[in-house]
């Protein structure tokens, strides 16, 4: 499991290579049986169903039917194991294990620009095609974020509770070394490598499953391992997404390990943020200059954006947020520039009608 595009298809791909693994496509249903479990032990924790079963019941139940489900064709093809890969079984790798004790779990990480640019390229092919996708996250910068926020929050979780169990994969590590990364992880599976996992661009057994022209075209599916289109997101993602991305995933300590320095990265945003910005006043482009401003305050002050964002908004007749952006301004860096700042609050206050407030102003800094 993993977030969506984390790399689970290329996961599977690899251990349905194996001889003894069945890899098949995605069973998709048990985050759903899942969430029935919860909601019958709740039950019976309630004392409203306890008379009918007991939490011991319904794990038993709930293994028998997972079971029945997905043994069967493994089995009757002559496989001794069974991956099932559903990316958002990383929610549930605890509740898995718990059912299933002697099962193992990989979880896939890949950096989240490359994740989340995958998901709206996604989005982007739907769009293309006139098909609507039931999942918003594919068009929605800030669900998609979410999202794979969650999945690496549990998935980082689970692991800490069930290390020898659930084994971490580096996407970029896997692209970038193959056979290593691949003989790694049979390692900690316990079974022997084999050279066709890694020969596994073509899978026709399970390409109908899989491609539908959106989530993958047959070329994605059908390609071989390639690292060279690991940065891809950088020619996709702007700078908005961009930022709102390093945002939420900074001081990520595990994204760190793989080489993602994101506080530099936001530095290096925050820089483009404000030539953005500056560019857009130039223009008298307003509205996009605030906007820039608005996203490059919340990570820094520096280069006086806060007295940048309340000149943008006093211009916008925003009077009101350009006082909370010259506020701010005045109790971050009081030395620099303060007539400035006071002169432009003093007037937003008079704009609305605060005389009162204005001329206290005035008199505090003798203006």
């Amino acid at each position: 499991g993993g977030a969506p595009r984390s790399g689970t298809t290329l996961v599977q791909k690899i251990l349905n290579g194996h001889s003894e693994i069945f890899g098949g496509p995605e069973f998709g249903a048990l985050p759903n049986i899942f969430n029935l479990r919860d909601d019958l032990l709740k039950a019976i924790n309630l004392k409203k169903i306890d008379i009918y079963c007991q939490n011991e019941d319904v794990d038993h139940s709930i293994r028998k039917l997972i079971e029945n489900l997905l043994f069967p064709v493994a089995k009757k093809q002559g496989f001794k194991y069974v991956s099932e890969k559903t990316p958002l079984n990383v929610v549930y790798f605890a509740e898995i294990l718990e059912i299933f004790p002697d099962a193992k779990c990989i979880f896939v990480v890949r950096s989240p620009r490359a994740i989340i640019n995958s998901l709206l390229q996604v989005g982007k092919r739907a769009q293309e095609k006139g098909i609507q996708v039931n999942t918003s996250y594919v068009s929605n910068v800030k669900e998609a974020i979410d999202l794979v926020y969650d999945c690496f929050q549990k998935g980082l979780k689970a692991l800490n509770v069930y290390p020898d169990k659930i084994y971490l994969i580096h996407y970029e590590k896997l692209a970038l070394q193959p056979q290593k990364e691949t003989e790694l992880l049979c390692n900690f599976l316990k079974i022997d490598f084999e050279e066709t996992m890694i020969n596994c661009n073509k899978n026709e057994q399970f390409e109908n499953y899989v491609v539908d022209g959106i989530w993958y075209t047959e070329n994605m599916y059908n390609a071989a391992i390639d690292s060279s289109k690991l940065f891809d997101w950088v020619n996709f993602l702007n700078p908005e997404e961009n930022f709102l991305i390093l945002k939420k995933f900074k001081n990520n300590k595990e994204l760190e390990s793989l080489g993602h320095n994101l506080q530099e990265s936001l530095n290096e945003i925050s820089d483009l943020l404000f030539e953005l910005s500056v560019k857009n006043i130039s223009n008298n482009d307003f509205v996009n200059a605030e906007k820039n401003l608005i996203n490059m305050s919340a990570i820094d002050t520096r280069n006086n954006v806060l007295l940048n964002l309340g000149k943008v908004q006093y211009q916008l007749g925003k009077y009101k947020e350009a006082i909370t952006s010259l506020e701010k301004s005045l109790k971050s860096n009081k030395a620099q520039e303060q007539d400035e700042r006071i002169n432009l609050l003093i007037k937003c206050l008079e704009n609305i009608g605060d005389i009162r407030t204005a001329k206290l102003f005035s008199k505090k800094y003798n203006i």
